[in-house]
């Protein structure tokens, strides 16, 4: 048996469903356990090192009795939930643990401190292997992909698995539910999974009141580099990164998802690259999309392939919100992330948005509390902003300097973060700052003349405005905001 933890706050765990499929499709048995927290992103503050309680441990380790291997995948504000989780096992069971994901991939010296093993990069073959070789006891530390601690305290570092270019063989994500189990907060306990849990711990779709959404992705990779954000590119360098599931296969997901959650509403594509496909397969994903699903469905798009062809197939296929990362319309805000589009192209692709007014609504994603960014950086993209028609809506993203990215590196040279305090792992997207100009943003998102949101844009407010005391206050209304919407989601929760 192979038990795959995850500790997102939510369900799609897009990795260890992976993974657990590709292992029963060649014979192996896995446990997959959800330790959802879905207020998370609600509640943490960047004071909060967040941990579990103790039954939560006590029941993990329980559920991990009698395994083969335990395996964790997480992001990194997710840290200290992970190391909570391997420090229990370790001391409960000798059982080896594998951490996977993208922080294990960044730093695995420092993911070798807490467990056994290290998975780098892309894990189902690695995993196969690893769970063949442990079924017929056979050494193990050879799997590529793997790093281990060796007997003198080095660290055995094998090189990485070439990638599979057809992950279509990889199946579809494991949502069969036997042997999974899942943490319900508020009855303090983990429970066997049933579609019934399954379907109240998919997130609501917040903006049109659709209900509950189906979080999928059809591709691996990205064929951008953003210095702020880390992927599995790196390590595979000369090899084809960004790989795309076939139509068929993705229908096949939606089928099987259609017919066994009928409480699922809408599905959300969550990867960037959909639009990357051609003209030809946003075509044919439409017409077989809209034939055999016809749920409401959200994509992410890139403002460098959007087009008002490809919209005009996938509007009439059900696409009802379309969610687009701008960023920042500062020139020299753009060039240290590496976003070369260009403001006009970026125009260019809201204006092929804006042709489906009444049937598209677009969410527009801009990064805030940027050291680097000077008062007239932010102002260029507030000013920019003004140039956008409505409808649309705003979501803004406090930065986070991730291991691994070349932001991270460069914010570490210049002192902005310190490597050695852990807080800097727990860095999420809703620590905003309390500044003037985030609630400009914020503003946006309201019925607000654009003669009014010019006034507050223009030097004279900024200096009347732009003070401690007017932030502090302003910070007050979000935190109380902030406390409603977490009230409202808990008598959600345990209707």
């Amino acid at each position: 048996m192979i038990t795959l933890i995850s500790p997102y706050p939510e369900l799609s765990a897009f990795g260890i469903r992976s993974i657990s499929s590709y292992l029963k499709k060649h014979g192996f048995k896995s446990r997959l356990i959800f330790l959802p927290d879905p207020e998370f992103e609600i509640a943490a503050t960047p004071d909060i090192s967040y941990k579990y309680p103790d039954y939560v441990l006590n029941k993990v380790v329980e559920l991990c009795r009698g395994s083969d291997l335990i395996g964790i995948s997480f992001i990194t504000y997710l840290f200290d939930r992970a190391t909570q989780l391997t420090e229990k096992l370790k001391r409960d069971l000798t059982v080896p643990v594998i951490w996977g994901g993208k922080h294990a991939s960044i730093n695995p010296e420092e993911g070798l401190k807490y467990a056994d093993i290290v998975c780098i990069g892309e894990g189902e073959e690695a995993m196969l292997e690893l769970a063949e070789k442990i079924r017929s006891r056979e050494d193990y530390t050879s799997v590529r992909s793997l790093q281990f601690k060796d007997k003198n305290n080095g660290i055995i570092r094998n090189p990485v698995s070439l990638l599979n270019q057809t992950i279509d063989l990889y199946g579809m994500p494991d949502y069969n539910m036997e042997e999974h189990y899942i943490w319900v907060k508020e009855s303090e306990d983990i429970v066997p999974l049933n579609s019934s849990l399954v379907e109240r711990y998919f997130e609501d779709e917040v903006y049109q009141r659709l209900g509950r959404k189906y979080l999928a992705m059809t591709s691996r990779g990205c064929p951008y580099n953003c210095s702020y954000c880390f992927t599995f590119k790196r390590l595979y360098p000369g090899l084809r990164y960004l790989r795309h599931r076939s139509i068929e296969n993705i229908i096949d997901e939606f089928q099987v998802i259609k017919k066994n959650f009928s409480g699922v509403k809408v599905i959300e594509i969550c990867d960037d690259s959909f639009f990357s496909r051609n003209v030809d397969e946003i075509k044919e994903f439409s017409r077989l999309y809209k034939e055999n699903i016809g749920l409401p469905l959200i994509c992410l798009a890139h403002p460098s392939t959007v087009t008002a062809e490809k919209l005009s197939f996938l509007v009439d296929a059900g696409l009802c919100i379309v969610q687009m990362g701008i960023e920042s319309a500062s020139e020299r805000t753009k060039k240290l992330y590496n976003r070369s589009v260009s403001n006009e192209r970026v125009l260019k692709a809201i204006q092929d948005i804006n042709k489906f007014k009444g049937k598209l609504l677009p969410l527009y994603d801009f990064i805030i509390d940027n050291p680097y960014e000077s008062r007239d950086d932010v102002f260029e993209t507030l000013n920019f902003i003004l140039k956008i028609p409505k409808p649309y809506r705003l979501q803004m993203f406090s930065l986070a300097f991730f291991p691994g990215t070349k932001l991270y590196e460069k914010a570490k040279e210049d002192g902005y973060i310190d490597v050695d305090d852990r807080a800097n792992y727990r860095k999420i997207w809703t620590f905003f700052q309390e500044r003037y100009h985030n609630y400009i943003f914020l503003l946006f998102n309201y019925q607000v003349p654009k003669f009014i949101m010019r006034l507050f844009i223009n030097k004279l407010s900024i200096r009347l405005f732009d003070r401690n005391l007017f932030n502090r206050l302003g910070g007050m209304v979000l935190r109380f905001k902030r406390g409603l919407k977490l009230k409202r989601f808990q008598e959600h929760k345990h209707k």
